[in-house]
């Protein structure tokens, strides 16, 4: 789902801190 995906994204370029 795209949603997920962008879900992901946001979560994961947060992540990289």
């Amino acid at each position: 789902l795209p949603a997920i995906q962008a879900c992901i994204d946001a979560i994961t370029e947060h992540q990289r801190l």
